[in-house]
């Protein structure tokens, strides 16, 4: 394993993937749709997944891909905000399957959520549990599925269903420590929805783990190992922060009136199982939140 390919390599995952992968000696090259940042830069290359359109000079050499790219779920859910959410996945595929036609390479990593999982409540869930309806699920669903046609084209297919990536950079966290920071925190919804988690750390440590472990291929859960609660999250967040956790809970029909169907990513949750990359002995750093948070300059 000598050279990798990541789309989505400049968002927040893919920079922190490219760290990782650097550190542990390995050549990385960026798939950008920013031409401008690939005109500058000798290992970025540009593409356009809308148009399926892709720089073929970057393929050349890959032994494997990291797949992030895909539109943020965090934006209005209007018909246009869904087609680009779902689109930007299946286009990102696509696009990879058209560059790759003839060749075969070890190994492809492709990124998934685990918001293709219901809400069993304190029921564990693993890699088996059938999907979820609704749009959220619906939409890695059908990743997963375009993700899927890339198999033909790679020795080992990689899918890696992701919980909320915690990071103080960006991404959840540093929304939700908002409010606790001002004194002000307080649960969503019941506050017993599971955030099944991991640190930003952990998740490019499983990536590399994956490209460079042959015995690794298939769906894997990528969630740390102690899931909890949002009311446990939020108030270990203020415990961190010293700050006061007395507010009553945002009630869920406030957060429907104010993100309407989206509200779905903050209201539902499940207490999902990392057992299946642990068996291939996998170690985590951050197993607990209160130990990721105190990792972060919050």
């Amino acid at each position: 394993m000598k050279t990798v390919l990541i789309t989505g390599g400049t968002g927040l995952v893919g920079q922190a993937v490219t760290e990782r992968l650097q550190k542990e000696g390995l050549n990385v090259r960026i798939l950008s749709t920013n031409k401008s940042l690939a005109d500058n830069n000798d290992h970025v290359f540009h593409w356009n997944p809308e148009k399926l359109s892709i720089d073929e000079h970057a393929l050349a050499d890959v032994d494997a891909i990291i797949n992030l790219a895909g539109s943020s779920i965090n934006q209005p859910w209007t018909k246009s905000g869904k087609e680009q959410i779902v689109n930007s996945r299946i286009n990102s595929c696509k696009t990879l399957s058209k560059a790759l036609n003839g060749k075969t390479i070890n190994c492809i990593v492709a990124a998934s959520a685990v918001g293709i999982y219901p809400d069993k409540g304190d029921q564990w869930i693993d890699e088996s549990t059938t999907a979820d309806r609704g749009f959220l699920a619906e939409t890695v669903v059908k990743w997963e599925q375009a993700s899927a046609e890339l198999e033909k084209y790679c020795d080992r297919l990689i899918t890696l269903r992701i919980g909320v990536v915690l990071s103080d950079l960006d991404g959840a966290l540093p929304v939700i420590a908002k409010p606790v920071k001002l004194g002000i925190g307080s649960g969503i919804g019941s506050g017993k929805q599971y955030m099944s988690w991991i640190h930003i750390n952990d998740l490019a440590k499983m990536m590399w783990f994956g490209l460079t472990n042959e015995n690794v291929k298939g769906v894997y859960n990528a969630v740390a190992s102690m899931p909890v609660t949002n009311n446990d999250f939020t108030k270990s967040l203020a415990n961190t922060l010293n700050k006061p956790y007395f507010f009553p809970n945002v009630p869920a029909f406030v957060m429907r009136l104010l993100l309407g169907e989206r509200a779905d990513i903050v209201l539902k949750g499940s207490r999902v199982s990392n057992n299946k990359i642990q068996k291939h002995n996998f170690q985590f750093d951050y197993d607990h939140v209160d130990q990721a948070f105190k990792s972060f300059n919050l």
